[in-house]
Parts: C-alpha cells; sequence; structure tokens
C-alpha cells in the first residue's frame, strides 16, 4: 500500500462526492475499527479478508486455510458518522495486516484519529485517510476479487444449546489446556458443560454445573459432544475479557459446530460490535 501526507481533514470531507464510490464511511475514533477487526487477525500477514458491504452492516471475514474455522466481524451503521451504502451487496478483499498497519498509523492510545474510508470499486483500491488536528494521512490499499466463502451455515441447522458465559472464564479454561493437548473436548448437557482433554502424560476436565455463577443464560435441548483444535479455540477466545464486554456466547448446533460470539466495545458508552467464530468439530480422520 501507499500513503500521501498534506491535506486539511476538514477541507477533504467537505469536499467528499459520496456518489462517485460505490462505498463510503466515517468514524471520529479509528480505535473503534482497530479494535474490532485486530480480534480476526489470524495470525498471518498475508491474511486477506474478505469485505461485504450493505445498507445494513459491513463485514469483515476471514477463513483459516484449513478450511474449518472463519472469523467474522461485524459492524452496523451506528457506530459511523456517515454511512453510505451501495444500492446493492458489494464484496471484495484487502489484506488485513495492511489495513490495520493504515489504522494504527497515528499509534493506538488517541482516541482523536479521525477514519475515513472510500471504496469507488473502479480501480481496486479501497483508500483510507486518517487525521489528527488538521492534517490528513492517505494510504490507498489494493483490493482483489472476493473468492468463495467457506461455507460453515452454521444456522441451516437446528440449534443444540446456547449459553452465555462469563467471558474472562471461558478464557481462563480454554487456557488450561495450553501445553498439554492440541485438541480439546466440549460437551454439554441440560445439567452441565465439560471441557477435556488428553495429552501424552496427563489429561485435564472442567465441569461447569448449568446454574453456576459463570453463566447468565444457559439452554440446552439437545446434548452434544465434539472435539475441536486447541488453536482454533485459542483464537476465538483471544479478545475475551479485554477488549470485549464481560459476556461471551457459545452456541452448538446438529452437526456439532461450535459458534463462539463475543461483543467488542467501541467505547464506554458506545454501541457494541459483534465478533464471531465459527469452528467445524474433528472428524474421526482427524483423531
Amino acid at each position: 500500500f501507499f500513503f500521501d501526507v498534506g491535506v486539511p481533514f476538514c477541507a477533504m470531507l467537505a469536499s467528499q462526492n459520496y456518489d462517485q464510490y460505490l462505498f463510503a464511511c466515517k468514524v471520529y475514533n479509528s480505535r473503534i475499527l482497530s479494535k474490532v477487526l485486530a480480534a480476526i487477525q489470524l495470525g498471518k500477514r498475508e491474511t486477506n479478508c474478505q469485505v461485504i458491504v450493505t445498507e445494513s452492516y459491513m463485514k469483515f471475514i476471514v477463513d483459516l486455510e484449513d478450511k474449518s474455522f472463519q472469523a467474522t466481524a461485524t459492524l452496523k451503521p451506528d457506530i459511523f458518522q456517515d454511512y453510505h451504502f451501495p444500492a446493492k451487496p458489494i464484496r471484495f478483499a484487502v489484506n488485513l495486516s495492511n489495513l490495520l498497519d493504515c489504522l494504527g498509523m497515528y499509534g493506538g492510545a488517541s482516541s482523536m484519529t479521525a477514519a475515513h474510508m472510500h471504496y469507488p470499486g473502479l480501480d481496486n483500491t479501497l483508500v483510507v485517510a486518517l487525521a489528527e488536528g488538521d492534517k490528513v494521512t492517505e494510504c490507498s490499499l489494493k483490493t482483489c476479487r472476493a473468492e468463495d466463502l467457506l461455507d460453515m451455515r452454521f444456522g441451516a441447522y437446528p440449534l443444540s444449546s446456547k449459553v452465555v458465559i462469563r467471558s474472562e472464564i471461558l478464557k481462563e479454561v480454554i487456557g488450561d489446556f495450553e501445553g498439554l493437548t492440541d485438541k480439546v473436548r466440549f460437551a454439554i448437557t441440560p445439567n452441565e458443560v465439560i471441557w477435556s482433554g488428553t495429552g501424552v502424560s496427563a489429561e485435564c476436565r472442567m465441569t461447569i454445573p448449568s446454574r453456576a455463577d459463570a453463566f447468565f443464560y444457559y439452554e440446552c435441548s439437545r446434548e452434544t459432544d465434539s472435539q475441536f483444535l486447541l488453536n482454533h479455540l485459542n483464537l476465538a477466545t483471544k479478545t475475551a475479557s479485554r477488549e470485549t464486554t464481560e459476556k461471551g456466547t457459545l452456541r452448538t448446533n446438529s452437526e456439532g459446530m461450535l459458534s463462539i460470539q463475543h461483543s467488542v466495545r467501541t467505547s464506554d458508552q458506545g454501541p457494541t460490535c459483534a465478533v464471531d467464530f465459527v469452528c467445524l468439530p474433528l472428524v474421526d480422520d482427524d483423531i
């Protein structure tokens, strides 16, 4: 990507004609975007995220190469000061690390860095403008054609369970398996949740009763018992309790898939943004 410096930000915004763009938005605190997008950064700098823009939301979606894990960040129009949406949904892909680098160019501490993004669609470039004071830094990010997304279709199958758990407890539970095993079994019944794993020389099993203070809400209509990669669970809980609200939502469906959702704080009083992770269960050949 490349950037330019020097245009007064207020003048730039005043001169914008949104009709020339397929999409444009403005937020007065760039840290809002950085916090939400950092939650779905899965490690590799070359990772592209797919962007979907509609009247109702702006989604950033990342798939892992193993095709069994998907992360989605959803931004609703109410977090933006301006949100110019397309007549029809648009999709494109952009390098997530480069986008985060642009958003953090002035450092992450200030709440006075405004951000403006627009996508003309003609030259495959996403333009991100940052401003502090009366100057703006403009970054141009090359985009590419969006590939087919993993068809997780979590909602296409009957829901088996839904629990709302304290985020810090969820992160602690997953962290206890680090160094023991690379696979974790998750079982849920109407009476309890069980996390278990077996290593070379030890076993770990944690049971949380449905009536425990760890849960804000507990519903299980069908027992499920599936095994997942610890790496996927770590990725899905890495931001829990640090940048999120105190609650995390776990859902399972009839296929044994696991959905983990967090709400990322945009400010002390402002709206939250949903970050969703879907993990496919390991099959016999994987185990």
